[in-house]
């Protein structure tokens, strides 16, 4: 049965249409998630919520390019979710555990400022051009190597460096109009991994 007609059929509230899409597609998405987020688990359960989304979401389903990529780009998505979440979680919980009394952030107040910048510089990831927020959060919230990424995303070594530049400058440009002085930007770019 085409792709077409299964999607045809899942529109329809065919839950036959949604077992064979799942049951052609599962094996294969959730590998390629686990290539981005490597724990599968967590490759499984964002896979799974991309079928029950499509199954909630069927009447208003609209798919002009292959259902393939589709579906690879869902998960594509959901991934980069899943990373900046985590990582997100994994900063505050360092913030949290490392807050100083007296050391080297002199008070409380400034503890949180540096949260909230966190928060800031995650907004700031939603600003990126699609394919540079890919290239970006695979880079630094997927540990992945300049080389890995050219090669999942068959493109070249110097395009995923132009992405990282771009989305670079595009998150101190975000900061510095939001008040942050380039000093402060590098300071805290660092400690959260983005210089």
């Amino acid at each position: 049965m085409s792709d077409a007609v299964l999607i045809s059929g899942i529109q329809q509230g065919n839950h036959e249409s949604l077992k064979q899409l799942f049951d052609l597609y599962y094996d294969q998405l959730t590998r390629y998630a686990l290539k981005l987020v490597d724990h599968p688990e967590s490759a499984e359960e964002i896979v799974q919520d991309i079928f029950v989304w499509v199954w909630e979401k069927r009447e208003r389903l609209s798919i002009e390019a292959s259902v393939k990529s589709y579906l690879l780009r869902a998960t594509k998505n959901r991934c980069i979710n899943h990373l900046k979440s985590k990582y997100n979680s994994i900063r505050k919980e360092e913030i949290a555990d490392n807050m100083p009394i007296n050391g080297q952030l002199e008070s409380v107040a400034e503890s949180l400022q540096y949260a909230e910048l966190l928060d800031l510089l995650a907004r700031a990831e939603e600003l990126l051009p699609e394919k540079t927020a890919i290239v970006f959060s695979m880079s630094r919230h997927g540990d992945m190597s300049h080389q890995q990424i050219a090669e999942e995303l068959d493109i070249s070594v110097k395009t995923v460096e132009y992405h990282i530049t771009n989305a670079l400058k595009i998150i101190r440009s975000h900061l510095a109009q939001q008040g942050y002085t380039y000093p402060c930007i590098g300071f805290i770019s660092t400690l959260a991994a983005f210089s």
